[in-house]
């Protein structure tokens, strides 16, 4: 499993072209969220003070990064050869998983880190001077192998799925979208101002999207003790590892090889 996850781990890094392509339309959606979330603060007359540039890169690398078309095909076609291999699917699923979403998680979280590095000024004192960005640098790094393992879990339960019922796009679109809206990465859910959506907090989508990044920026979770959004975490990984293990024995008891 070691093996794998640093194959894959190492292709991206060696060959970031495609990382890099997804960086330039990276840089629209979160101009967009920013203007869009300033101006509405502004507008409702509240006070600046929140980095939403930084926010929306980080938040926006997380998504960018999750339940890719690629790792899910490629499990796909790999799940007859894996049954005669010594290694199991799911182990080499999640290694191969793990290894890509690591790759990825870490170039673009680097040249998210270089750009806010370049543009730091603009949101002091938040990420002010070198051992602010050192700081977010690091606790980046930190949640890396969490967000890693939780795409590798979430792609192996997709593709269990496509196996049994066959190619679902749409599924995909709405768990994706799903985080998207209900995760943070269209607004930040800080409450403030936004008393319908603090629900959203207690949802997985916001454990692995706006906490992370809330993490990233301030060195701890919001509106909880960090302690506990780690628990939260561990216990929404558990529940991806059986949902993976339920989704390997549907795929694999619809299978069908020669006919039988």
């Amino acid at each position: 499993m070691l093996l794998l996850a640093r194959y894959e781990f190492a292709e991206l890094v060696r060959h970031p072209a495609p990382i890099l392509m997804r960086c330039l339309t990276l840089p629209v959606y979160v101009v967009a969220l920013t203007a869009l979330w300033n101006g509405l603060r502004k507008g409702a007359g509240a006070g600046d003070g929140f980095p939403a540039l930084a926010y929306f890169l980080f938040t926006q690398t997380i998504l960018d990064s999750c339940l890719n078309r690629f790792g899910i095909g490629s499990l796909v076609l790999g799940f007859e050869p894996a049954l005669s291999r010594p290694l199991s699917w799911r182990a080499q699923g999640v290694a191969q998983g793990f290894g890509r979403t690591a790759g990825q998680l870490l170039v673009i979280g680097g040249l998210v880190q270089v750009f806010l590095a370049l543009t730091d000024a603009a949101y002091r004192p938040v990420i002010a001077g070198m051992a602010g960005m050192a700081g977010m640098a690091l606790r980046w790094l930190l949640v890396l192998p969490l967000l890693a393992l939780a795409d590798a879990l979430a792609t192996e339960v997709m593709a269990g799925l496509y196996i049994r019922v066959g190619k679902s796009d749409s599924l995909r679109f709405v768990v994706t979208k799903s985080l998207l809206a209900l995760g943070g990465g269209l607004y930040p859910l800080l409450g403030e101002g936004q008393s319908g959506i603090g629900w959203m907090r207690y949802l997985p989508f916001s454990d692995f999207v706006f906490q992370p990044a809330y993490f990233c920026l301030y060195g701890h979770a919001f509106g909880m003790e960090t302690g506990l959004w780690l628990v939260r975490v561990a216990c929404w990984m558990a529940l991806l590892a059986l949902a993976a293990h339920a989704s390997f024995r549907l795929a694999w008891r619809g299978l069908q090889v020669a006919g039988g």
